[in-house]
């Protein structure tokens, strides 16, 4: 999550500008609803998080091959 809008457009002009898009963020940040989005997860190529993280997400991840590290 980012703190305002202007910031949520800037993160994702970076993204789409990107060669590798890397989410670092503890578990409670998936399945958020927020007012903006920085990309979407099929966007992402490597995620690290922490243990916490629900089967259904890191299922969802293993099925669009996105690289998932639980540190």
């Amino acid at each position: 999550t980012l703190p305002s809008l202007e910031e949520a457009e800037t993160a994702a002009e970076v993204v789409r500008h990107a060669r590798r898009t890397v989410i670092l963020a503890d578990h409670t940040k998936f399945g958020m609803v927020t007012h903006s989005q920085v990309t979407d997860i099929e966007g992402v190529d490597v995620i690290v998080t922490d243990s916490g993280l629900s089967d259904r997400f890191r299922e969802e991840f293993e099925s669009l091959d996105v690289e998932l590290h639980i540190v």
